[in-house]
């Protein structure tokens, strides 16, 4: 067996060479647009110390003919989404940007150029204003008046409609939020209700909703069941007004390189068919986001098994290293995972990136395919910083619980031989979590293929320690 093994990863590897490292070409998103220009060019931008950006595409193989809609906010957002996509099955197809990032930040525009780059929408229904506090409500309503402008200028086909940013708690029942932010959520909402009137965008008005309602609310911001089914009807209510049956366009036949283009972007995003899951998902956390420079930081790339054990090393990591988090359903040989990596990238100047690939895309691929396409995103993400340390992480088993257990166990056991072998040719090291996984189905939960907190401590043990490593230091160390 050990020989086959052998013989195996010879046949593998002119397949899987490591390619020069050129430089890529990667230019700005939407080069020379405007509001890019401005926003970049602002000296006052506070961050807040934690930033996210959550995408989340439904029904993306679709061929209903059905509208794209696509729902702009933060965790509000993430409130009623779920009740707003329910309520437009066999209507439309929805797509989930929740961020926390305030209008005037250059990354916000990068963010949406990421949810352009997969369709062309017929409908966006957005909202900012819970968030940047350190901007002035004078800089918040030139900023959202640009983000308008913005959004008709790359969706010229969408319709637009507004959410008006929701009360407090405490102003919903009638009192005044601790945090004295309501004063200005109220101006803010004035400010907001001219701009979209000048601009003859639709208001949903998610404001006067929850007002004399605290019980719908789960803390002083955010809503339980009955207060995220209330917006929900609203939201759709709204979008229904403006939704067409004739679409702006379908699916693109491929991503359009919005955040820069390169050689290998352009080769997956001319391929014919990329194969995709029904429900694609991508999920950015960045940490110590308001600190402009870190001596030492730290990319992971990774699926929702990452998901299972990233808090785990970033508290082991605080102090020590700047973490940020990229999940991604996304197998290689889609170009947004290219986008997604690059957006990484633009954020901040990273000196290690751990990384995996490998429990999805199990549908339309071939072992072969994910050889030549590992291989080339792993030179990718080199190319792109050819400073930074990688390190791979195996990826971890099913069990017999997994729904498809029997038609992938094997694929996934080849595809692991297949890194193993790009990472040798490349000397690239790899954290062996399939081993600990195999080792302790114990670690596992329900599912078959995610892990309990005993599996995610277990796992961020040695993730921990290889992080720590590539920075020469030892675990205790500062």
């Amino acid at each position: 067996m050990k020989h086959m093994k052998l013989l195996w990863l010879m046949f593998l590897l002119p397949l899987i060479a490591a390619t020069p490292l050129a430089a890529v070409c990667a230019g700005p998103a939407f080069a020379g647009d405007a509001t890019l220009d401005k926003w970049n060019a602002r000296t006052n931008l506070v961050r807040e110390a934690v930033v996210f950006a959550d995408f989340r595409f439904e029904n993306v193989n679709a061929t209903n003919g059905l509208p794209r809609v696509l729902v702009i906010g933060d965790s509000i957002v993430g409130n009623y989404f779920s009740d707003t996509a329910k309520a437009l099955e066999g209507k439309a197809n929805c797509v989930q940007l929740k961020v926390s990032r305030c209008v005037g930040d250059p990354v916000l525009l990068k963010e949406a150029a990421l949810a352009f780059g997969q369709y062309p929408f017929d409908v966006i229904h957005f909202n900012n204003g819970l968030h940047g506090w350190k901007t002035s409500e004078e800089e918040y309503a030139s900023y959202l008046e640009d983000f308008v402008l913005f959004l008709k200028r790359y969706q010229p086909d969408a319709k637009l409609v507004w959410s008006r940013i929701t009360p407090s708690k405490a102003c919903a029942g009638g009192g005044a939020d601790p945090s004295g932010r309501d004063p200005r959520i109220v101006k803010r909402n004035e400010l907001a209700d001219s701009i979209m009137n000048k601009h003859g965008v639709l208001v949903t008005d998610l404001n006067s909703i929850p007002m004399g309602h605290p019980e719908w609310y789960s803390d002083m911001a955010h809503f339980n069941s009955e207060g995220r089914k209330k917006l929900a009807e609203a939201v759709v209510k709204s979008i229904m007004k403006v939704l067409h049956t004739k679409t702006a366009g379908g699916q693109h036949p491929c991503v359009v390189p919005v955040l820069g283009t390169d050689p290998l972007t352009e080769k997956w995003a001319s391929r014919t068919v990329i194969p995709r899951e029904d429900i694609e998902w991508e999920s950015f956390w960045v940490e110590n986001a308001n600190i402009d420079k870190c001596p030492r930081n730290a990319l992971f790339i990774g699926d929702s098994v990452l998901g299972n054990y990233y808090n785990q090393v970033a508290e082991a990591l605080r102090g020590k290293v700047r973490c940020l988090r990229l999940l991604s359903s996304r197998f290689v040989g889609d170009p947004m995972l290219l986008e997604e990596t690059r957006l990484a990238f633009s954020l901040i100047d990273f000196q290690t990136i751990v990384v995996n690939n490998g429990l999805h895309g199990y549908d339309g691929t071939t072992e072969d395919g994910y050889a030549k396409d590992l291989a080339e995103y792993i030179d990718f993400i080199r190319r792109l910083n050819p400073s930074a340390k990688v390190v791979w992480v195996r990826t971890t088993p099913m069990t017999p619980k997994f729904k498809a257990y029997a038609e992938r166990k094997d694929r996934l056991d080849k595809r692991n031989e297949i890194a193993d072998a790009i990472m040798l040719a490349r000397g690239i090291p790899a954290i062996d979590l399939h081993a600990i996984a195999a080792a302790h189905p114990d670690y596992y939960s329900w599912d078959g293929i995610h892990f309990n907190e005993l599996g995610g401590k277990a796992f961020a043990k040695p993730v921990t320690a290889a992080v720590l490593n590539s920075f020469g230091l030892k675990t205790g160390s500062k």
